[in-house]
């Protein structure tokens, strides 16, 4: 047999053996970690912000925008609290509402319960690129009822309360005790 007639029987012989595979094992699972860090500037308010007594400064400020909110929500003042949001922001919430089977006036009922007898402060920011993130605390007898934080981004107006990062890692593990945060990739 001529060496190119036995290239050209092996030729063709090796694309059926391909077709059938390999014997494998089972597959195993393994985890590969991909590790993002986030420059994150941290400031403490020293003393904390008291909402209800805070003069508002008469330039716009991240702190002016939560304590805008926070009085809003706390007076009942749906239309104050959301003016406070960009419009996406707003569609977020509606949704996740109706999502909730929530109405306004559970909406209004749960946010009376809870700032009731509660006093509200600023306690931390943190600066990440060109989001501010601002926590603040209800406490009730000198207790901490809640701590929370909301985004907050720099419009041509001022600033504004923004969901756009809810699911960031920056917005999820600024305040964690570890500041790390996992997602399961699929």
């Amino acid at each position: 047999m001529k060496p190119v007639a036995l290239l050209s029987l092996l030729l063709t012989f090796v694309p059926a053996c391909m077709a059938q595979g390999f014997p494998t094992s089972a597959p195993s699972q393994i985890n590969v970690i991909e590790e993002l860090v986030h420059p994150v500037k941290i400031y403490q308010y020293q003393p904390p912000v008291d909402v209800g007594r805070a003069q508002l400064p008469a330039a716009p400020t991240p702190e002016a925008a939560v304590i805008r909110y926070l009085r809003a929500m706390a007076s009942g003042d749906e239309e104050a609290a959301f003016a406070g949001w960009d419009s996406e922001s707003v569609r977020m919430i509606e949704e996740n509402e109706k999502r909730m089977g929530r109405n306004k006036a559970e909406r209004l009922t749960q946010w009376a319960a809870l700032f009731k007898g509660r006093a509200m402060q600023l306690q931390r920011k943190a600066e990440y690129r060109d989001l501010t993130f601002v926590e603040f605390t209800l406490t009730e007898n000198g207790k901490v009822a809640l701590t929370d934080s909301v985004a907050v981004t720099k419009t041509p107006n001022g600033y504004q309360l923004t969901m756009k990062p809810v699911e960031s890692a920056v917005m999820q593990g600024w305040r964690n005790e570890t500041k790390r945060v996992q997602r399961l990739v699929k």
